[in-house]
């Protein structure tokens, strides 16, 4: 398993639009949290580690996009989980494939979601991907 730090970058929500600049979410309605803890989004990234033509997307590589992408938007702090995923091609095969998937806690502003579309942009393109999935849930954290 990589990196396992949760980060944070300040406080306070505002809303924009997700990570792609052609996504748009709707303002979202006031969201309150207990007094020990803060309001935050959970961005949840899931990434595939094959390439289309099958070649593995090796650990060196992995650790040179963390390093070179993921750090420098967000040195405070991000969590990296082992997963495998599994989905039914548009032949209707079923295809699996080993996956990281990035945690980062932060607040919904326009600096963050352009970063991580930053990030997902930049995976895509260095590693030949359809998509990298984007998750994001409103969250109360205590730190």
């Amino acid at each position: 398993m990589a990196v396992a730090l949760v980060g944070l970058a300040g406080l306070g929500c505002a809303s924009g639009s997700l990570a792609g600049a052609a996504s748009t979410v709707p303002a979202a309605a006031p969201f309150t949290c207990e007094a020990s803890t803060h309001p935050f989004t959970r961005w949840t990234l899931y990434f595939g580690m094959k390439r289309p033509q099958g070649a593995d997307i090796t650990e060196a590589d992995w650790d040179a996009f963390l390093r070179n992408e993921v750090t420098p938007r967000f040195p405070s702090g991000f969590t990296v989980l082992d997963g495998h995923g599994q989905w039914r091609g548009d032949d209707g095969t079923i295809v699996r494939e080993p996956s990281r998937i990035l945690i980062l806690l932060q607040p919904d502003t326009r600096g963050i979601r352009f970063a991580i579309g930053e990030i997902v942009s930049r995976y895509k393109a260095l590693f030949q991907q359809e998509s990298v999935i984007e998750e994001l849930t409103r969250v109360c954290a205590a730190f």
